[in-house]
């Protein structure tokens, strides 16, 4: 089957832009792109670099999408790996790819929030010059493993996925903030 590229970006775009909520938007997505790429699953990971941490801050599976935090401590080979990446960047591919993602030094930490140690995992990151470490990541519970075209297609989304994240980021930030100020407006008018 002859895949439009441009279609198929366009359409994911949308979706992926659709919403400040990210996990309609990853839903959302997650729903399209299973007709052309091995999808059981769809999660989000932000890294903070000063605490060391790695938080899933969304996923969407055919249940749904939903906000998470699930936070995980970054090992020092993982941190090492990262800062090399951000250092030279002909060492980070496009596209991260698992074909175990419990054996793979970047993405294992995923394989215990799912509980899939043997699962095919594919990443995409923001570039560099974005002003975050994040990653993007689609997985399928099953034996088979990405093809060149699935990969192809899945890096294809990294832009979008890379604004709508830092839009997102952005929104919940406010929020806190918001929240922060409502706390803060209550506390003086007692």
């Amino acid at each position: 089957m002859r895949i439009d590229e441009n279609s198929f970006f366009r359409e994911a775009t949308l979706r992926i832009c659709s919403n400040l909520e990210i996990e309609k938007s990853l839903w959302d997505c997650f729903m399209f792109i299973r007709d052309y790429i091995p999808a059981d699953i769809m999660l989000i990971a932000v890294y903070d670099p000063v605490h060391e941490i790695a938080e899933i801050i969304a996923k969407a599976d055919l249940s749904g999408g939903e906000l998470t935090s699930i936070k995980s401590v970054t090992m020092a080979d993982t941190k090492k790996l990262i800062e090399e990446m951000k250092t030279n960047p002909q060492m980070r591919p496009k596209v991260l790819v698992a074909d175990r993602i419990g054996k793979h030094p970047l993405m294992g930490y995923i394989s215990e929030v799912t509980g899939y140690p043997d699962a095919t995992f594919m990443a995409i990151g923001p570039k560099l010059e974005w002003d975050f470490i994040a990653g993007i990541f689609v997985g399928n519970n099953g034996v088979k493993k990405y093809s060149e075209k699935h990969i192809r297609l899945f890096s294809l989304l990294n832009e979008p996925f890379a604004m709508a994240l830092s839009n997102y980021l952005r929104y919940r930030e406010v929020l806190r903030l918001k929240e922060i100020l409502t706390d803060d407006n209550r506390y003086l008018q007692e």
